[in-house]
């Protein structure tokens, strides 16, 4: 059995359905680099009541093609869980959510190259907003040709 990277949850909003085309697109940019590899999805929305509702995308007729292509469950349901459907909660208040179990392929492959001299890979942490904020800006005035000062994408935590 090979060694899984770190896992992260990510969880994207969209204000109403979401399209097999539209799924299509967003998983392929997960994975078009090949440094992030998709490992679960859920698809959530709040019913009238407000209470979460959460399905595989497989479990949907017109998403069950384009999610197995990716191949969404392939491990079978739950590997999303509790957890990380509160993430979602917390941030959705309409439209749905696609809510996203990615591991990250490229920390994995660091990890065995630096076993393979004797090192190993101890902690890795996610800079808050703030704090990527302060360094992107940094990073355009050290490099501005290759880095633009944009506020970098939002996180969650």
């Amino acid at each position: 059995m090979r060694a899984i990277g770190p896992l992260e949850c990510v969880v994207l909003t969209f204000p109403g359905a979401i399209s097999a085309e539209s799924l299509s697109t967003v998983l392929r940019g997960v994975e078009m680099g090949g440094d992030v590899r998709l490992v679960d999805a859920l698809l959530a929305w709040r019913r009238s009541d407000h209470r979460l509702v959460a399905v595989p995308p497989t479990a949907i007729p017109e998403l069950a093609s384009v999610a197995a292509a990716f191949g969404l469950g392939a491990c079978g349901p739950g590997l999303l869980g509790s957890p990380e459907l509160g993430e979602a909660a917390r941030v959705l208040s309409s439209g749905l959510a696609l809510v996203l179990l990615v591991e990250h392929v490229w920390a994995q492959e660091t990890a065995e190259a630096a076993r393979t001299v004797g090192g190993r890979l101890v902690a890795a942490s996610r800079l808050t907003a703030e704090r990527a904020a302060a360094v992107a800006a940094r990073m355009a005035q050290l490099r501005p040709a290759a880095y633009r000062a944009e506020p970098p994408l939002s996180t969650v935590g």
